[in-house]
């Protein structure tokens, strides 16, 4: 069974990272490769597939808002290739 805590780490480290690369892509300063770090994202929410539901009902919010900014900067990317 996965470690709670770890999990609460994995989905901070990755929320705060995907903030940052929005804020860099509005301003054309980011360089990323989205395939590659939404395969990391992957992973990371894949992993409360082994949580008992309560525990994983924690994590679901908290996985939405990653899928949306990641939309978000895929979105913010594509405008700044056009």
């Amino acid at each position: 069974m996965e470690d709670v805590d770890l999990i609460r780490a994995d989905f901070d480290h990755f929320l705060s990272r995907l903030y940052a690369l929005e804020n860099d892509a509005k301003t054309g300063k980011v360089d990323i490769d989205l395939v590659s770090l939404s395969a990391q994202i992957d992973q990371t929410c894949a992993k409360i597939d082994n949580l008992p539901p309560e525990q994983a009902r924690l994590f679901t919010s908290r996985m939405n808002e990653m899928i949306e900014c990641l939309n978000r900067l895929e979105t913010e990317i594509k405008k700044r290739q056009d």
